[in-house]
Order: structure tokens, then C-alpha cells, then sequence
């Protein structure tokens, strides 16, 4: 479940968006009496946030141009291999294609909802939810998430997090869609591998 939206319960939403398709009554955010629905001022609002965003969802036409930037093949030259079993590309690869498609400005990645922390004092973790905005459309929602390795990092996790989400979101543009097949990523493995004789096995 969203973390913007997490003091909904789970169904809960659906089943008031039903409620009011069935009786035809006016959105919830005009009622008088939000808690004559059994919900909370917070909750209401969160409902009218959802509406909002899922109302530019799915709504957004590329053209050829911007389409043949954001699926491009991927370039060898930016791939790196992480102790040797991890396909990497930084995230300023992702930026630098956002912006080739839709110009400086023309995307935002937004939270959409407040950073969580888990864990214990030795072993922290970083969570925050963010939708990627391509000309003020909604095409994608994903939680990142880091380690956070004390206080003086939390900055810095926040910013990894924010980076990793991004990665997510673009998997959903097909955006360097061949670290996410099975074959061609082992391929791409051993090709990298080939290319660092000297490099010690792990």
C-alpha cells in the first residue's frame, strides 16, 4: 500500500470509491460530514490527493522520438559489474536520457509520502515512496530504499533512496529493459567479465 496513503486500511479505499458510484453521491471531498462515511478529515483528504493523481494517470502520449530515447538499447560503455554478480548503471544515466527525451524540466520524480526509517541503531533502512511526473502526468510509483549507516549518512541515504526509486520507475518506461531480462542481463555479465581477465574471482 502507498505510504501517502497508509492510514487507509487495506480495501478501504476501494470500497468507499464503490460506495459512491452505487448511491451517486457527490465526492466525498464536497460532503458536509466526511465522518458520516466513517472516515477522517486526514483520511478524506488522502482520498482526494489519489484522485487527483490517478486522474492524469496513464494518460500520457509519447512520440516517436521521445519513445526511440527512453527504450534506446543500452550502451555497454555505462555498465558496470558489481562484485561481480550485480549489473549497474548510475543513475545520472537515467537523468541524462529523461532529459535527451523531455528537456531539463520536463519530468520531476515527487515523494509521495514522508521518509521511514526501520530497524535497529546497527542496521537502519531508508524507505520513501516517489511517483515520476512526465509533463505533469502520473507514469510511475516505486519505493526506494538505503542503508543508513548513522546519523552524519541519513542525508545521503535519503539521496540513494531517491536514485534507486528513480531506477524503479523507469523500469515501468522500459528504460534499460535488458538488466531486467534473465538471458540477455547473463550475456551482458559475461561480456563484462571477459573484458577484466585480471580481475579476482569473489
Amino acid at each position: 500500500m502507498s505510504v501517502a496513503f497508509r492510514s487507509l486500511q487495506r480495501g478501504q479505499l476501494a470500497a468507499l470509491q464503490l460506495r459512491c458510484m452505487a448511491q451517486a453521491v457527490k465526492p466525498i471531498s464536497e460532503s458536509k460530514s466526511p465522518s458520516a462515511w466513517g472516515m477522517t478529515n486526514d483520511q478524506c483528504f488522502q482520498l482526494e490527493k489519489l484522485k487527483q493523481l490517478t486522474s492524469v494517470a496513464s494518460s500520457l502520449t509519447l512520440n516517436d522520438e521521445e519513445g526511440k530515447i527512453i527504450s534506446a538499447p543500452i550502451e555497454e560503455k555505462h555498465l558496470q559489474l558489481r562484485e561481480g554478480l550485480m549489473l549497474y548503471i548510475s543513475t545520472v544515466h537515467y537523468r541524462v536520457r529523461l532529459n535527451k527525451a523531455f528537456g531539463i524540466g520536463g519530468w520531476a520524480l515527487i515523494p509521495m509520502g514522508d521518509a521511514e526509517i526501520h530497524g535497529d541503531a546497527k542496521n537502519k533502512l531508508i524507505l520513501r515512496e516517489f511517483g515520476l511526473f512526465i509533463r505533469g502526468h502520473l507514469v510511475s510509483q516505486a519505493v526506494g530504499e538505503h542503508r543508513v549507516f548513522g546519523p552524519e549518512t541519513q542525508g545521503r541515504s535519503l539521496e540513494s533512496a531517491r536514485s534507486s526509486a528513480l531506477k524503479r520507475c523507469c523500469k515501468d518506461l522500459g528504460m534499460y529493459r535488458e538488466l531486467h531480462i534473465a538471458q540477455v542481463n547473463s550475456e551482458l555479465k559475461h561480456k563484462l567479465s571477459l573484458k577484466k581477465p585480471g580481475q579476482k574471482k569473489r
